[in-house]
């Protein structure tokens, strides 16, 4: 989504001054140690689990009887689809 693309493009962490006086601050990204296969493991494990634990929690929601319409119906698929999909992309911004 934009919003993430334009943080990561945008977001600086220290000032160019700081960047050029201690240039060990990039040693890890020289290094690789963030696009190893564990660690790219670890994060679609994780986006795994945090997309499961929305759909539960969404299912679990629109199927309660909390969740049923006036007329005595559920929601149907547009309405559940939408609130996953707005749920993942809040979690995603975030």
């Amino acid at each position: 989504s934009l919003p993430v693309v334009v943080c990561g493009v945008l977001d600086q962490d220290v000032s160019e001054e700081v960047s050029l006086k201690y240039p060990g601050l990039y040693r890890v990204g020289i290094r690789n140690e963030y696009l190893k296969p564990a660690m790219i493991g670890t994060w679609v494990l994780n986006s795994f689990y945090i997309t499961l634990t929305v759909m539960v929690m969404v299912f679990m929601i629109h199927t309660s009887s909390i969740a049923d319409m006036s007329d005595g119906t559920t929601p149907g698929l547009w309405a559940v689809g939408f609130t996953l999909y707005s749920c993942i992309v809040w979690s995603v911004n975030l």
